[in-house]
């Protein structure tokens, strides 16, 4: 969680590319200094929606994990990356040196098949973090064994270690690499022996080492509420939040400065246009120095009347306060297959699509800006699926696409005008 991050006309084959990374805190080359540049918002223009409706289209990561297109991706510097998951059946990860023109298959060192194990809640097990150019850290959970495997030299060579959790039906749901040797990965119970528990490892050593973690006061193996949703994201190797959303509707924040020793709690209140609302859904944070931004779904109402809300949070102190901002700009849109309505780049820049379109923020979900881009418009009438979207930095980015059966993708790039888009070559 960490979580680095997913992204010709003539064949649109089954090319995936993710820039910003699945479930990994690590990625897009962009300082910290780059993030005050906040371009004019009369940069691009409004226009009328195009047409046809349903774009973005639902995406289900279980047809997409066994209909042989990849679909996850991340390129630390837009040159060279990986792009991962399940292709005929195993997990399998690939590697470009040429912005994605040219693959070549990546040794995994654990088997890791399609099925009930794959996938909980939309979100896959095994997960990837991909580091920098040659160091992977691959997170999963097969039978009773919480699996690390870790490479330094672009897959020559893993080191795999295993930790007995005494019981099957754990999955991971989401991770955090902020350091080399060092990250933290969350994993959820669904057998009946463990449903609703929560762990929280540290695994340090490269892998070799794991230590689990308390987070909350409750009794429960983390201390988080039972049937808690939640992702973890560290922005150095002292500071970390923890955020979960329970049954009954609450948002919480869990942080820590010492490095996960002590934590505290706080509850992140709607904002007071939708106040008693329930929060459903929270994202993985993005995080930078003191700043952090991330998405949280609320609902309204009940049965057939009830309605989604996205709010976007944001801190510039390091998590001690928060401002949230109701969007109903992003209502309906998507950014990658988990369905998060917008990926930042940085606390600052977010991306997402919506009504066929792009929208662009730089000041942290305040405001959207939609741009207008006749080349992704039409692209995306023919793939309106969104599998995975980010930049390396202000001008140049990826999105991949699937088409509606999710069985056929192109990956789209953009370097210097954000409005210009076509398909790697």
């Amino acid at each position: 969680m960490y979580r680095s991050r997913l992204l010709s006309v003539a064949a649109a084959g089954a090319v995936a590319l993710m820039v910003a990374g699945c479930g990994a805190n690590t990625g897009a080359m962009i300082s910290k200094s780059q993030t005050s540049l906040r371009p004019s918002h009369d940069v691009a223009a409004v226009l009328q929606k195009p047409d046809p409706a349903g774009i973005p289209a639902a995406v289900s990561l279980t047809a997409l994990q066994r209909n042989n297109v990849w679909y996850n991706i991340d390129l630390p510097d837009g040159d060279t990356g990986y792009r991962w998951g399940y292709m005929h059946g195993v997990f399998q990860i690939q590697r470009t040196d040429d912005r994605g023109a040219t693959w070549r298959g990546v040794n995994v060192p654990v088997r890791f098949d399609v099925g009930t194990e794959s996938v909980y809640h939309g979100v896959e097990n095994p997960q990837l973090a991909v580091v920098n150019l040659d160091t992977l850290y691959l997170y999963g959970v097969s039978g009773h064994s919480f699996v690390r495997a870790g490479t330094s030299d672009g897959g020559a060579h893993w080191s795999v270690y295993r930790t007995d959790l005494g019981a099957d039906g754990f999955r991971v749901t989401s991770v955090s690499q902020p350091a080399k040797s060092q990250g933290w990965v969350l994993l959820a119970g669904t057998s009946a022996a463990n449903r609703g528990v929560t762990l929280l490892y540290h695994v340090t050593n490269g892998g070799a080492t794991v230590e689990q973690v308390k987070v909350g006061h409750l009794p429960s193996a983390s201390g988080l509420p039972m049937n808690a949703q939640a992702v973890v994201a560290f922005t150095n190797l002292r500071s970390g939040w923890l955020l979960t959303t329970t049954l009954s509707g609450e948002l919480s924040l869990y942080r820590t400065d010492d490095g996960g020793r002590h934590w505290s709690m706080r509850t992140l209140n709607p904002p007071k246009q939708i106040l008693g609302a329930k929060a459903v859904k929270v994202y993985q944070p993005q995080l930078l120095e003191n700043e952090g931004t991330f998405a949280a779904v609320f609902t309204t109402g009940t049965g057939k009347s009830s309605k989604q809300h996205v709010v976007i949070f944001r801190s510039r102190d390091g998590g001690k306060t928060f401002a949230g901002e109701l969007t109903d700009q992003l209502d309906g849109a998507k950014a990658n297959y988990e369905g998060q309505p917008a990926v930042f780049a940085t606390p600052d820049y977010g991306y997402a699509v919506n009504d066929g379109r792009l929208l662009r923020s730089t000041d942290s979900g305040d405001s959207w800006l939609t741009v207008h881009s006749p080349s992704l418009e039409l692209w995306l009438q023919r793939y309106p699926c969104v599998l995975a979207m980010n930049f390396v930095s202000y001008t140049q980015g990826y999105m991949l696409l699937a088409d509606a059966a999710q069985k056929h993708t192109v990956l789209l790039q953009t370097a210097g005008l954000r409005d210009r888009w076509q398909p790697v070559p």
